[in-house]
């Protein structure tokens, strides 16, 4: 036992001086990438698709860890072949940076059209040239969603699309009034299946533990557009389920 702690020991003070020298990337040192964002499912590359860079900083005093911005720095558009090629200035504040196809890619908004399909960001690892790679991303399809809620009592509901396999957001509208009658212009993940879930989570609602919630599930196919509608007669109707 006490040489397996001296190893554990050993082995933390060997990495922590790699971590804790390392600097902010110079200002004026120039930042390069290049590569293809290709649709892992569809197997194809993706035109005129915005690539982000964002700037990543260490935070920790010990085994510190990094943590990159949810703005980015500066993008570039994918061409007709799905290649793109991003040349930067480093500003002097970051010490990494990392590519995505969101513009935050922790919470994407409802009007993307790409979603990355394995990891949220393509990180350089302290490189400051990234040549030939491949961002790994699903391209999204339209779908127009009717909704008519007859009586809402509550004035509120959540409406959500998201990928069950992944737990990736697609899109969320959060929706007011007493009755609602509405169109939805929104994006879907073709090739998969897909969740349409209403809910309310009215404080009260929150405070009791619970929340009311229904939730449909789709075999999406690949048509450019998609239809759907929807019809609640009440939210009184939507069952309560443990919060």
């Amino acid at each position: 036992m006490r040489h397996t702690f001296i190893k554990i020991v050993i082995g933390c003070f060997a990495v922590w001086p790699t971590q804790s020298c390392r600097k902010d990337v110079p200002r004026g040192q120039s930042i390069t990438a290049n590569g293809t964002v290709l649709d892992i499912v569809q197997q194809r590359a993706l035109p005129n698709v915005m690539v982000y860079l964002f700037g990543g900083h260490f935070y920790g005093s010990f085994l510190r860890s990094i943590a990159y911005d949810t703005i980015p720095l500066d993008s570039v558009m994918t061409d007709a072949n799905g290649n793109f090629s991003l040349s930067y200035i480093a500003e002097g504040k970051s010490d990494d940076y990392a590519l995505g196809v969101t513009k935050n890619y922790l919470k994407p908004t409802n009007n993307e059209n790409i979603l990355p399909a394995f990891q949220n960001i393509y990180k350089f690892n302290y490189a400051y040239n990234l040549k030939n790679i491949i961002i790994t991303a699903r391209a999204l399809h339209q779908l127009n969603v009717t909704l008519q809620i007859l009586s809402n009592p509550y004035d509120t509901l959540l409406f959500r699309i998201y990928n069950p396999p992944s737990g990736q957001e697609i899109a969320e509208y959060q929706l007011y009034g007493y009755n609602v009658n509405t169109v939805l212009h929104t994006r879907y993940l073709p090739l998969s299946k897909n969740i349409f879930e209403y809910s309310v989570r009215t404080l009260n609602l929150i405070d009791s533990g619970y929340i009311r919630l229904t939730a449909d599930t789709i075999n999406m196919g690949n048509p450019d557009t998609i239809f759907i509608s929807q019809k609640i007669n009440s939210t009184y109707d939507i069952p309560l389920k443990p919060y």
